[in-house]
């Protein structure tokens, strides 16, 4: 999976692009605890890491119900990054 969001971002696929659920391909990789595709999508401007799929659940949720502690700490750090570049 990794490779293959490795060459989706090198040849400037849409990283918040949704499937017929609302999943982004940050939900995906958060739900199914791939840490480093985790990783490699917020390490690109590209990603918004807030979007809801059509239930209404965020990466971060996904990452957390399913108990996958490093990826909820990797989505919780983006977070707090987002929030002091806008703050100033």
């Amino acid at each position: 999976m990794e490779k293959t969001a490795r060459i989706s971002i090198e040849n400037n696929a849409d990283a918040d692009s949704k499937d017929s659920n609302g999943e982004t391909p940050l939900l995906a990789a958060a739900q199914y605890g791939h840490e480093a595709v985790v990783k490699l999508l917020l390490a690109t401007d590209d990603v918004d890491a807030y979007l809801k799929d059509s239930n209404g659940w965020t990466p971060l949720l996904r990452a957390a119900q399913e108990g996958y502690k490093a990826v909820v700490e990797l989505l919780q750090w983006s977070e707090w990054r987002s929030f002091w570049n806008r703050a100033g």
